[in-house]
């Protein structure tokens, strides 16, 4: 049960940061997951519990154009990306399932008024003829962006479609600062890693079946920072190299660094200049990796991807020479998510299954303290907000959880369409994207 609520929000913000030297000013909300990149809204206000399109609505927008990037936040506006497809749409089958393209896509920022819902920004940031092909259950507008201040103190919106290309768009004029479409590999299933703001450095996942990395652009230009290839030995085949994951940033005895998982191996670095710390194995196989870590107190939770997916608690102190695999103070192989991320509260950790399975972890042993089969397929990450969970699912539901020991359903609300995206929370307002549109809720 939650005991002090307020305590556990201030924990967690000390334990990962946003965007270093960024304000609330500049993005209430600047990146994936919100200001600590964990799921946890520390301003939400009050939120309603149940919403839909005649409870609590505020208002409701259509989206035009394909995409699963989550809402960020300017004092004004909600941006989000879309993929507009053009031409014939192409089909086939592999061992990842059901993969298709287009004859070309074109991909854009767009935005809406924070107030009213009303268009105010449609930004083309890259036409791609032929792109590469992506599964069913991705787009290719898919990484959410991150906001951060630009050399005048102007929001700056930093764009990241993977392979196709990174762009960063002046958040008052709409004017494309730069864009940066160098850095190449193969998805195989399209892009998903979303970016993060260290100082000047935008960074991100390169990890794909040909050439795996870890990659920052110097962000008043875009031009290349540093690039890191991944170390650790992976699987020979090249589908089991890939990974989709968004690397967070957290202090350690008092130096920022960057926890990054990939493909078989998660890793820490100096997110400055891109030098690998260390690295764990995760003691088998694990690709294809999404679901972004959360930290507590020098300690790491993350799943290990698809396959044969597992939580493991990894600790971060002790000197770079610890060997990796003794990091490891426990790992559960049950119900373990391979594209929702978990979220903390207290001392626990609450993990939801692609297939609909909740389970709420003791943190510090890893014992299950209960499962519940909430029902559903879940892309879409977990928000801890106004003391509540609240979690979307496939069919265009988000449910409403009570944090705590015991599982208790506070409501099951009915939205037009899929929740891939993960909800933002801000000032007693609910941004929720599903396929069709953007919703804002609210309480009166």
């Amino acid at each position: 049960m939650i005991r002090h609520l307020a305590f556990i929000m201030i924990g967690l913000s000390l334990a990962a940061s946003s965007a270093w030297g960024q304000s609330p000013a500049v993005s209430p909300w600047p990146q994936f997951r919100g200001p600590n990149g964990m799921g946890v809204a520390e301003d939400a206000g009050k939120l309603p519990v149940v919403f839909s399109d005649k409870n609590n609505l505020f208002w409701k927008a259509t989206v035009t154009g394909d995409g699963w990037s989550s809402p960020v936040l300017t004092q004004d506006r909600v941006w989000i990306t879309v993929a507009r497809p053009h031409g014939e749409r192409t089909e086939q089958k592999s061992s990842a399932g059901k993969i298709f393209t287009y004859e070309s896509i074109d991909l854009l920022l767009v935005a809406f008024d924070r107030k009213t819902g009303k268009p105010t920004n449609e930004v083309p940031l890259f036409k791609v003829d032929q792109p590469d092909t992506i599964h069913s259950l991705n787009t290719y507008a898919s990484p959410t962006p991150c906001i951060g201040a630009g050399a005048n103190g102007t929001p700056v919106v930093y764009c990241h479609f993977g392979t196709f290309g990174t762009a960063a768009v002046d958040a008052l004029s709409g004017d494309v600062l730069w864009r940066n479409d160098k850095i190449h590999l193969s998805h195989s299933t399209g892009p998903g890693s979303s970016p993060v703001l260290f100082e000047d450095r935008l960074i991100f996942h390169a990890d794909g079946t040909d050439t795996q990395s870890i990659v920052a652009l110097n962000t008043n230009d875009g031009s290349l920072a540093w690039q890191t290839k991944r170390s650790g030995e992976m699987n020979d085949q090249p589908e089991m190299k890939k990974a989709f994951c968004t690397p967070l940033l957290t202090t350690i005895k008092g130096q920022p660094r960057l926890i990054s998982t990939g493909a078989d191996w998660m890793y820490l670095y100096d997110p400055a200049t891109g030098e690998e710390i260390f690295k764990v194995p995760y003691g088998g196989l694990g690709f294809s990796t999404v679901p972004r870590p959360v930290v507590r107190k020098e300690h790491v939770y993350f799943s290990t991807g698809f396959m044969k997916g597992r939580m493991l608690a990894v600790d971060l102190s002790g000197s770079p020479s610890k060997y990796g695999a003794s990091r490891v103070q426990w790992e559960v192989a049950r119900q373990v998510p391979t594209m929702p991320s978990p979220v903390l509260f207290e001392d626990r950790l609450l993990m939801v299954a692609d297939s609909g399975v909740a389970t709420c972890l003791n943190i510090e042993t890893g014992d299950a303290v209960w499962t519940e089969r909430i029902g559903g397929k879940y892309s879409s990450s977990p928000l801890l907000a106004d003391g509540k969970i609240f979690v979307g699912n496939q069919a265009g539901e988000m449910l409403v959880l009570n944090p705590g020991d015991k599982f208790h359903l506070l409501a099951t609300n009915k939205l037009d369409s899929d929740i891939m995206a993960s909800p933002a929370a801000i000032d007693g307002r609910l941004f929720v994207r599903t396929k069709q549109s953007l919703y804002c809720f609210g309480l009166e």
